[in-house]
């Protein structure tokens, strides 16, 4: 019968070549419809530049918002160890109980 999982039993080497077979077909068939698109003459426009511009600047702009986003939550886990840390203590203060000493002279 059919092994439902024959994928765990190939090699890894078949694996990674199969992989690699699955990103160049897309990349050759990108490259062989890019190069047909550009022996059609066309009329340069600002468009794409625009498109590329607006793509970056928003990239920047996400990239910005996970960065604080990311030091935020930083903050707010520092600010809760802190105060966990401070309640500790205070606890531990005040249930503590001074110890008897003498005084020897």
């Amino acid at each position: 019968m059919f092994d439902p999982l024959w994928q765990y039993q190939l090699p890894l080497w078949v694996v990674i070549f199969g992989f690699l077979i699955l990103l160049l077909i897309p990349v050759e068939v990108g490259f062989r419809l890019g190069m047909r698109h550009n022996s059609i003459p066309h009329v340069e426009d600002d468009a794409q530049s625009d498109v590329t511009v607006t793509a970056m600047l928003a990239l920047l702009g996400l990239m910005l918002a996970f960065t604080y986003s990311f030091s935020m939550s930083r903050a707010d886990l520092r600010k809760v160890a802190i105060i966990n840390e401070v309640n500790a203590i205070s606890t531990a203060f005040c249930e503590g109980r001074p110890a008897n000493r003498t005084r020897q002279n």
